[in-house]
């Protein structure tokens, strides 16, 4: 799901991390050369050389002129002959881990980056404690596409630098890695020793100057900058990097009103129609997929995901640029009805009071929106590893199927859902993120473990595509709207009598349609991960259980909360309720289904319908699956324990929402009072 939201403040310094970040895939490219010729410098020094030479004719003398022609072949740029001498090489010694390394830079300078990373994975697998090793495997993932290798490169930049903190060739890496990943500490430590290292580096003064861009000290950076071309960069991107300064704020977009307001309609109508058509090309790319049995991400999925990105980003900021007209528009309605009742010569003391409320409080509700953060612990109670050992093992385990890193915590909720996120307080930065899965108890009634571990691996299948570590702009969007709602909605103030809520009401459902394509497309993508681990069989009965069990639990719930609000007593455990007696219709369910099929929330939804994601699920390839029918619960040391926790948290809930409920356990009884979390009576 998402990220911890952001003030106003750090959403203008994500933007200016956002093009530092693409500025680092230029210089992925634009410094591949500096990186050989350094590379070079390092490892063609006569005494390493020499021992290198050594080490391979103890192995096998046969193979030294095919290493050195291979080697000479590398420094001449002649990749293709320097990858296949040694390949020759490691014909004759298979464990020789510097032509693994030599090689790996050849294949990528041919553009095989893929291979250059396996290459250097059993480069490094052979001598995992090499640090010229892991700055090569590191230099190959930041090469490589597959952006979830990005924070792995910077871990093993940082462990080379340590090992070899002089290696101007390690350091570049770990100023890559550390452009990749937005991570300004690693950026500054790297630049400042390239620069210590020799004043006729190009890169180093770069680095530095990327620092101080971000830290907002422009003259700074300019001179860095300035060192930098000098020394040889481009000066195409020491300009790009000094665009980023703010500029002065400009009058002319208040000199033209009516301009200005053109051209944020026009972007409205621009952004609602690309968003509809990249939402019907994405559906329609779905079933091409299910039909060409696709089990990965094609390129013209991870293409659809690029151009997605940026397009919910696009809407995202559209959204919050448009607030300031909303005020005005707000504020410019409450004049122009006070002026025509003063030209009227009628003065309605209702309506006053009405203007004189619901203007400011609109403004109020606007701010809100923006400026709201939510706090970490209100996803869940935080489950403790005690608890449910056998639980963190089975998500632990799945990670490591899925080749991923597992959660770290996991949080509890009373309901049925089951999601992960990514939460940090520093949202700007990837690294130090905590990984977070959210398990609703209501799921697990009549729930497997091999059905929990095919939801648990689809979840995981979220982190492995990216989908948690990006769209912070995304969730602040929806997190701003929701929060305007709310406050519009608790004032009375929903109503189309107010132009802010016609505007929320509209642009709500203009975002929803613009990021459905993209949600549904990271569902189908996860079902994939999902299937391939615990096959498309388990995958199919825990979806279908999990839609089941939210209509059976919610009428639980229902029936029991409007119980409690006709008659003040103690709730009952929510998790051994009575099942509803619409279950023993054997069609319930499928009628629930048709019904909830139809309407606006249904059309909007995020999640394909799940009558369409069975049938993709069942174009998946069959695997081997997990045959462990034991009940879900029993992954708890003490189920019953946590049942009663959560009950009573939701006995809170309904107090707030001013229902007087009691909760009783073996030696205590507690009255919550309505709209309080606060236990009145004890006994």
């Amino acid at each position: 799901m998402i990220e911890q939201p952001e003030s106003v403040r750090t959403e203008a310094r994500s933007r200016r991390t956002a093009a530092l970040v693409l500025f680092a895939f230029v210089f992925l490219s634009a410094t591949s050369g500096t990186l050989r010729a350094q590379e070079q410098e390092q490892r063609r020094d006569p005494v390493w050389e020499a021992q290198v030479i050594d080490e391979l004719r103890a192995i096998d003398p046969e193979a030294v002129p095919l290493f050195e022609a291979a080697t000479v072949a590398l420094d001449n740029e002649d990749f293709s002959a320097a990858m296949a001498g040694f390949g020759a090489v490691l014909d004759l010694a298979p464990g020789f881990d510097h032509a693994l390394r030599r090689k790996s830079h050849a294949l990528g300078q041919l553009g095989y980056s893929n291979a250059a990373v396996v290459a250097a994975k059993e480069a490094l697998a052979l001598n995992p404690q090499s640090p010229y090793n892991k700055a090569v495997l590191a230099e190959a993932f930041l090469n490589n596409d597959a952006r979830s290798d990005d924070n792995r490169a910077l871990v093993l930049a940082e462990e080379a630098v340590r090992d070899l903190p002089d290696d101007a060739y390690a350091n570049t890496v770990l100023g890559l890695a550390g452009l990749e990943m937005g991570d300004l500490e690693a950026i500054q430590r790297a630049g400042d020793q390239l620069v210590a290292l020799g004043e006729q580096d190009p890169f180093g003064h770069l680095l530095l100057g990327v620092a101080a861009a971000e830290n907002e000290d422009w003259d700074k950076a300019r001179s860095r900058l300035d060192t930098a071309t000098a020394l040889g960069l481009s000066q195409s991107v020491a300009d790009g990097i000094l665009a980023q300064e703010p500029e002065p704020a400009a009058d002319a977009p208040w000199e033209y009103p009516a301009a200005v307001v053109a051209l944020w309609l026009m972007a409205l109508v621009v952004v609602g129609l690309l968003g509809r058509r990249l939402n019907d090309r994405t559906l329609r790319l779905l079933d091409a997929s299910a039909v060409a049995g696709e089990v990965g991400i094609s390129p013209r999925e991870q293409r659809m995901r690029t151009i997605y990105r940026w397009t919910v980003v696009a809407a995202g900021f559209l959204f919050y640029a448009s607030l300031p007209f909303l005020l005005v528009i707000v504020m410019a309605s409450g004049v122009l009805v006070f002026w025509a009742m003063i030209n009227a010569g009628l003065i309605h003391i209702g309506v006053l009071v009405f203007l004189g409320i619901s203007i400011p409080y609109t403004i109020w509700a606007v701010f809100k929106s923006i400026l709201y953060r939510v706090p970490g612990g209100d996803r869940g109670r935080r489950l403790e590893r005690h608890e449910a050992p056998a639980l963190f093992a089975l998500a632990e385990r799945i990670a490591s199927e899925a080749e991923t890193d597992p959660i770290h915590a996991i949080l509890l909720s009373p309901g049925v859902e089951v999601a992960v996120v990514e939460h940090s307080d520093r949202p700007l930065l990837r690294r130090g993120a905590e990984r977070q899965l959210i398990l609703g108890l209501g799921t697990l009634n009549g729930m497997t473990i091999a059905q929990l571990t095919s939801v648990l691996a689809h979840e995981y299948g979220h982190f492995v595509n990216g989908d948690t570590a990006g769209g912070t702009v995304a969730y602040r969007t929806r997190l701003s709207m929701a929060v305007m709602a709310t406050e519009l909605a608790h004032a009375g103030l929903a109503g189309p009598y107010n132009a802010a809520w016609l505007f929320l009401d509209m642009y709500h459902t203009l975002f929803l349609r613009i990021s459905q394509g993209a949600s549904r497309l990271q569902e189908a993508l996860a079902d994939r991960i999902a299937a391939r681990i615990n096959g498309p069989d388990t995958l199919a009965a825990a979806l279908t259980h999990v839609v089941r069990q939210q209509f059976i639990f919610d009428d639980q719930v229902a029936t029991e909360v409007d119980d409690i609000s006709r008659n003040t007593r103690a709730i009952s455990n929510i998790y051994q309720l009575p099942l509803p007696d619409y279950v023993d219709d054997p069609y319930w369910f499928e009628k629930r289904l048709a019904a909830a099929l139809t309407g606006r929330d249904a059309e909007l939804d995020s999640h394909p319908p799940l009558e369409h994601r069975l049938a993709y699920v069942a174009t998946l390839p069959q695997t081997t699956m997990s045959a462990n029918s034991a009940d879900a619960w029993s992954l708890f040391t003490d189920p019953a324990q946590i049942r009663a926790t959560m009950t009573y948290e939701t006995a809170q809930r309904i107090a707030a929402h001013g229902i007087r409920v009691a909760f009783e356990t073996q030696s205590t009884s507690t009255v919550l009072e309505p709209g309080t979390y606060r236990a009145v009576e004890r006994t």
